[in-house]
């Protein structure tokens, strides 16, 4: 085939060799700006902090209420929540400061002081919307043979009523992960047969309203924050101990049973935190007739930096 070596031809060729080049340009500068987009996405991901705050119940009482939300998005994770009444619309208005939308929802287990704002809340949820919810899998039989006067089971049945049509609740259990964005919780210890073992086989002596917790592990990417819910008992602790070793180490750790009869100091040892804070309102942290001012001694003379309510709101960085 002969080429065309005209004026007009080369003319031709000209214009398609440079159509081409432009092309293959604008190619690989659109592929550069993904790369660039995809290398800046992650770089902010990695770079992503998360708030984590401790509220005081307005009740004045001692109580658990968490908020978790990631500092670039509004994303947002509650735990617990705290007594009903009043204090419930401090936990909506914290919802509706971040969006009005809850990406996980954690209730560690069914006691007024935690669990009560909750249930309020989804009777009345306006604008508020909830994503998913975790619990531990207590049954209404296991409550019902092991609750004492102290145990709220009227709580708990309550959950159990309001709950029992929603489909996006799921119960958690030693091993699960959840994540949110790049927030990784890992879960060490929750309701089953084998922590029934655990606290001695023995279920009316186990307090497994409190022992049944959710404690889990918050991980971002350089810092961490264990959650241990009302779990407290010395077993317990032996076992999460010797199982997880090493990955119990947190930042950050909320204290066991509002750091009154909690884990022996052997746990909290073995925790390594930082920072630890007391679901307790001022004046328990220092009673005679409860051990949160022992706990607290010990966080004195380990270097422990520790915050109650009565100091809330209280907040800490997860890197």
């Amino acid at each position: 085939m002969q080429t065309d070596d005209t004026l007009y031809g080369r003319y031709k060729r000209s214009r398609f060799s440079n159509a081409k080049t432009i092309a293959i340009i604008s190619a690989l500068v659109l592929l550069t700006m993904l790369l660039i987009g995809v290398v800046a996405r992650e770089k902010a991901k990695k770079n992503t902090t998360w708030t984590v705050t401790q509220y005081a119940d307005v009740t004045g009482n001692q109580a658990s209420f968490y908020s978790i939300v990631n500092d670039m998005d509004d994303s947002l994770i509650i735990v617990d929540g705290g007594w009903g009444g009043d204090n419930t619309e401090q936990v909506r208005d914290v919802i509706n400061e971040h969006g009005g939308k809850v990406d996980a929802w954690i209730l560690t287990h069914y006691h007024k002081d935690h669990a009560e704002a909750f249930l309020y809340l989804i009777q009345d949820l306006k604008d508020i919307k909830i994503k998913q919810i975790y619990v531990t899998d207590l049954t209404p039989e296991v409550f019902s043979e092991v609750a004492q006067e102290w145990d709220n089971m009227d709580t708990y049945e309550a959950y159990m009523y309001l709950t029992k049509d929603f489909k996006n609740i799921k119960k958690l259990y030693a091993g699960d992960t959840v994540t949110v964005g790049n927030l990784k919780i890992d879960v060490l210890s929750a309701m089953s047969d084998e922590l029934i073992d655990i606290l001695g086989g023995k279920v009316q002596e186990s307090d497994i309203p409190n022992n049944c917790s959710v404690i889990f592990k918050v991980c971002g990417n350089e810092e961490s924050m264990l959650f241990l819910g009302d779990a407290h008992s010395p077993a317990l602790g032996e076992w999460l101990i010797s199982t997880y070793g090493d990955e119990l180490r947190s930042t950050y750790v909320q204290a066991g049973h509002h750091g009154g009869n909690s884990f022996p100091t052997s746990f909290y040892d073995a925790v390594s935190p930082r920072v630890m804070f007391f679901d307790s309102p001022e004046w328990l942290m220092t009673d005679p007739d409860h051990s949160q001012k022992d706990l607290a001694w010990y966080c004195s003379e380990k270097g422990i930096t520790y915050y109650h309510q009565g100091t809330a709101p209280n907040s800490v960085t997860l890197k």
